[in-house]
């Protein structure tokens, strides 16, 4: 996130903390390398703690009044996954968690487009073993319900990497309209059953968004055509309206934000955590 007041208005004075990923562990591993690794080490969930270490050591983070905890992709699974860990080691502070672009997807009973493709919480819970992890129990559909910290999720309607690599779904209009339908009923279940949980949904196909300034700024979304900027920032403050997503009748929801930017139309300000 830029620290131009341009382009990032409301949090362009925040210190910021770039954490890069190199274990390939969604940041839980605590494994050393071995012949069963192929001589790779996974030690996410160390590097977590190393880093809180040493900012607690070289800065005042200690003494902060609010740190948000964020990442995208597989940074954001990290985020959700090392939550307590931050805020274990900084008690005093109030830590919050930013999820953009992971593990908020509908919640089907059976995938509809193919019953073998592997469930996102095996994945989940295959990796967690592999690399000695310490996430022993997991539930894509509902981890956020029962999450004990503040929580906010970023995520495209159509989010690529969810609908194509962990569904195995296909780029048809029925396969869309499913995962659509599948999304709105996600969205609505978090107001119903954790209103607290803040989350900004717009119906676009890409992935990742909150270290690009023109998703982050220019994608106004839902009734209130409103940012994912604005809407971070009204459930940090605790105003204005913290659940923004296109609820779009019937086949509308495939096209119904025109707002949505063209692979390659972008800027990016961060690298991906």
């Amino acid at each position: 996130m830029s620290d131009d007041p341009e382009l990032n208005p409301g949090f362009a004075d925040y210190y910021k903390v770039f954490f890069h990923y190199c274990s390939s562990d969604m940041y839980i591993g605590d494994r050393e390398a071995s012949p069963e690794t192929a001589g790779y080490h996974f030690r996410g969930r160390a590097h977590m703690r190393a880093i809180i270490d040493s900012l607690k050591t070289h800065t005042n983070i200690e003494n902060a009044d609010t740190v948000i905890f964020t990442g995208t992709s597989a940074g954001g699974r990290g985020a959700a996954f090392n939550t307590d860990l931050v805020a274990a080691m900084l008690p005093e502070v109030d830590v919050r968690c930013v999820v953009d672009a992971a593990i908020f997807y509908p919640q089907f009973d059976t995938n509809p487009y193919d019953p073998d493709c592997r469930h996102f919480n095996d994945i989940v819970r295959d990796g967690n073993e592999f690399w000695n992890g310490h996430v022993d129990e997991f539930d894509v559909d509902t981890w956020w319900e029962d999450f004990p910290y503040p929580l906010f999720i970023g995520m495209q309607m159509f989010d690529n990497l969810g609908f194509s690599e962990y569904y195995c779904g296909e780029y048809d209009t029925e396969s869309l309209m499913i995962w659509g339908e599948g999304m709105l009923e996600t969205c609505d279940a978090v107001v119903n059953r954790s209103p607290h949980v803040g989350f900004y949904v717009p119906a676009c196909y890409r992935h990742v968004m909150l270290q690009i300034t023109a998703w982050f700024l220019n994608v106004p979304a839902g009734s209130e055509s409103q940012s994912y900027h604005d809407t971070l920032l009204n459930w940090l403050r605790g105003e204005g309206p913290i659940h923004v997503y296109d609820a779009c009748p019937g086949t509308e929801i495939l096209t119904c934000n025109p707002h949505c930017i063209e692979e390659g139309d972008t800027d990016i300000v961060a690298p991906r955590v």
